[in-house]
This record gives C-alpha cells, sequence and structure tokens, in this order.
C-alpha cells in the first residue's frame, strides 16, 4: 500500500487518531476479532467526508469529544478507558448544544460499519457476518464503493 492508499484524506493525523478512538469506542471488537477498528469504520467517515460540508461538522463533533473529555477526566479521549469513553459520549449527546454534532459523528461511524463495509485490503469479517444477516447477501458481487476517496486511492488492492 503505497503513501497515497493511506488515510486521513479529510483530517488531521490528530483529529483522525481520535476519529478512530471514537469509533472504537462505540463500536469496540469482539472476541472474534470484529469492530469498528477492524472494518476500518475510520477511513469509511474520513472519506465519506471527503470534499463535503459533512467535514466541518465532524471536526467540530471530535473538539466537542476532546473538550468533553478535559472537562469530565482531565485528559484526551484516547487515553480514557472505554466506560470514560462512554461516559463522554453519553454526555455529549444529552447536551442540546452538541447533540447535533456528536449525532452526526456517531451515525456516521455507525453507517460505515453496518454498511457491511470494509477497508480495500481487509478481508476479514463483518459487522453482517457476526450478525447472522440473514436476507439476500450479494458476497459474490463487487460492492461498489467507488464514491469513498478511500477506494478511488486504494480500491482493487
Amino acid at each position: 500500500m503505497g503513501d497515497e492508499c493511506r488515510p486521513p484524506f479529510s483530517l488531521s493525523e490528530s483529529e483522525y487518531q481520535l476519529l478512530k478512538c471514537v469509533a472504537e469506542a462505540l463500536i469496540p471488537s469482539i472476541p472474534s476479532g470484529v469492530g469498528a477498528k477492524e472494518v476500518g469504520s475510520a477511513n469509511y467517515v474520513d472519506s465519506r467526508i471527503y470534499g463535503t460540508p459533512l467535514r466541518d461538522e465532524v471536526i467540530e463533533a471530535l473538539i466537542e469529544v476532546e473538550g468533553a473529555s478535559g472537562e469530565l477526566f482531565g485528559r484526551g479521549f484516547c487515553s480514557l478507558e472505554q466506560s470514560q469513553r462512554e461516559d463522554v459520549l453519553y454526555t455529549l449527546l444529552r447536551r442540546k448544544s452538541t447533540f447535533k454534532n456528536v449525532f452526526l459523528l456517531r451515525a456516521l461511524i455507525l453507517e460505515g460499519f453496518y454498511s457491511d463495509y470494509r477497508d480495500p485490503w481487509y478481508q476479514g469479517r463483518t459487522a453482517w457476518d457476526e450478525v447472522g444477516f440473514g436476507g439476500k447477501r450479494i458476497d459474490g458481487v463487487k460492492k461498489d464503493w467507488s464514491f469513498l476517496k478511500i477506494y478511488q486511492e486504494c480500491g482493487g488492492r
């Protein structure tokens, strides 16, 4: 994988690292090894917001997460334990002033995980595999993720 395939595409490196921590807090890895980290939910979000107005809202949400983390626990979000991370996110979702942006961030992370997305280089199980999705599957069909920058830059590798 060349440097052109390395996220972040939309965010700064520090914003991207924080996004990964938020994604892992929302969808932690389960013993079988599937979670936001494994399938690349942060990469999905970073690509999804590329060149859109959503980018500013996601950045604002990340600022709110980091601010609340400092306010509640006196340190950065990524250094918190899972239960503390959950407290930060629940607090922000209960505040009228932060609800909109944090809800959007949460929705994008969940969309990335539950849409059966996986990074171009990830070959493991996805959310659909884990929940035993019983609907019509298209496993043998190449999914069209071409609207995501990560697939434009890294697809097919």
